[in-house]
């Protein structure tokens, strides 16, 4: 087998797992909403109470989540030349492209 023909990779296997060192913006985001969903459902098996101080306490943490990642895509379509000027809202119409809340929305409607 020629050397030549084999190319690098920054995969590497660690106790069986394939480990990427420098994953994606797309595979971060699936490892960052597995983890948040295996959170919820941690916290849905393991509290009792359903009560609206419970609930607030743990939607403030989401909130928090969700308006730090929308900051990024804020940045993002900030960056786009020529759109530096328009509201998010127009930034994000003229690019074709919803905010995290309608997206999961969406997705929600899709999946239902």
């Amino acid at each position: 087998m020629r050397a030549d023909l084999l190319g690098s990779s920054s995969v590497k296997k660690d106790l069986g797992v394939l480990v990427d060192e420098k994953p994606s913006m797309s595979q971060q985001c699936v490892l960052v909403s597995k983890k948040a969903n295996d959170v919820l459902g941690c916290i849905r098996k393991n509290i009792a109470s359903r009560l609206k101080k419970t609930i607030l306490l743990v939607y403030s943490d989401h909130k928090r989540d969700k308006e730090l990642l929308e900051r990024v895509q804020w940045r993002a379509t900030r960056m786009v030349r020529g759109l530096e000027l328009l509201s998010y809202e127009e930034r994000l119409q003229e690019l074709g492209v919803f905010g995290l809340e309608k997206r999961r929305l969406r997705e929600d409607f899709i999946n239902t």
